[in-house]
């Protein structure tokens, strides 16, 4: 049996852009560290090989920090590193994966076309291939990989699997079927997926290894991949491991009947509480619901109210002010020109015509006392 670290989508050196200098500066290290604890896990578990399925890093500019870092826990482990280089860190001339700096354990695939690289003393082979710009329309496994007749076969690359319009290295189904390859280490995207079977191919993405804004929810890590050769073929299992320190997490808190901050913080808290957030977690809260109409929540204050036992508390207010059907049929303001306009939808058959209707009665309402951003 080989164990084999499935990783990717690390976007080493992202900027956090939308931070502090210091809180940017914290997140680059956190990154940093979360690399490090799979590192440290590769090599405390004695796994048999590292698989790198694109964004190590998120641009071309690498940090020097960053640099010494890989080379030193690359170096420091007893297997071979195989590296497809993605979107975000394309293969090119001027590119670290360039530059021989890496250490000799590191294997970079180099062109769009797909290679092979045989590890006899794992009895592994991994084709692999590289993003050369930041995008690859064609779809790599377009003609039949050769496969090594004695090893486990291995595809690494980054991938969107099913989604024959990507632009970013799009296999078909059919294409992996035909493969042959045993499992499909895959990135690119972000939000971890249930492994699928396609054939005699088991294909996985890794996942984010640390989240970096609301789009990536939950804590993030990597893939340990199992591959044992048995009497009915190629056995392959995954177990999806945690890394991160961090997680970006989202929550909707009704504030129906609210008229003043300190109640809507209150259900704010108990939402914290309850789910049991702290300082690892930067969490937004999405306000919904109907609240007394002079009162509009200030989410500055709720954020100062509730924020001290997270990392980051973002507050979005999406209240709508109680309102008097009756009221607004009579108002001759913009306000009653768009509840008239909506009315007959509002009282319709149709369930979801309703919805809609009150929904966007909801946002123009908001948007009209200056409540959307």
């Amino acid at each position: 049996m080989r164990k084999i670290l499935h990783c990717g989508d690390l976007h080493l050196d992202s900027p956090f852009s939308g931070m502090s200098h210091e809180q940017s500066e914290q997140r680059r290290r956190e990154l940093r560290d979360t690399f490090t604890y799979m590192m440290n896990y590769a090599q405390s578990e004695n796994v048999d090989l590292v698989l790198i399925a694109g964004d190590l890093f998120d641009c071309g500019f690498v940090h020097k920090d960053t640099l010494a870092l890989l080379c030193a826990r690359f170096s420091a482990l007893a297997c071979p590193v195989v590296i497809s280089p993605g979107n975000h860190d394309p293969y090119t001339a001027d590119s670290l994966y360039a530059s021989g700096k890496l250490p000799e354990n590191v294997h970079v695939f180099r062109e769009a076309k797909p290679s092979r690289i045989d590890l006899p003393a794992i009895g592994i082979s991994v084709t692999g291939y590289a993003f050369e710009s930041d995008r690859m329309e064609a779809n790599p496994l377009e003609e039949p990989c050769l496969l090594h007749p004695a090893n486990i076969n291995l595809l690494v690359g980054h991938a969107d699997l099913g989604a024959p319009l990507s632009k970013y290295a799009p296999i078909p189904l059919k294409s992996l079927e035909k493969s042959g390859f045993a499992y499909a280490a895959l990135g690119h995207v972000h939000l971890p997926q249930k492994p699928i079977r396609v054939g005699k191919t088991t294909a996985a993405y890794c996942g984010f290894a640390e989240g970096r804004g609301f789009d990536e929810t939950g804590f993030g890590g990597a893939r340990l991949v199992t591959v044992e050769r048995t009497d009915h073929g190629i056995d392959v299992t995954t177990k999806r491991l945690s890394f991160a320190k961090r997680r970006y997490m989202i929550e909707q808190v009704e504030a129906d009947g609210a008229e003043r901050d300190e109640d809507v913080a209150g259900r704010i808290l108990a939402r914290i509480h309850g789910q049991g957030y702290g300082k690892e977690t930067a969490l937004r809260v999405i306000l919904r619901g109907s609240v007394a109409l002079d009162y509009t929540p200030d989410t500055r204050c709720l954020e100062e109210l509730c924020g001290e036992e997270l990392y980051l508390l973002q507050v979005r207010d999406m209240t709508v002010p109680v309102f008097d059907a009756a009221f607004l049929r009579e108002d001759k303001t913009i306000r009653g020109a768009l509840y008239r306009a909506l009315e007959e939808k509002l009282n319709s058959d149709d369930e979801r015509e309703r919805k809609t209707a009150a929904l966007a009665l909801q946002y123009g309402l908001k948007a009209l006392d200056g409540g959307l951003n």
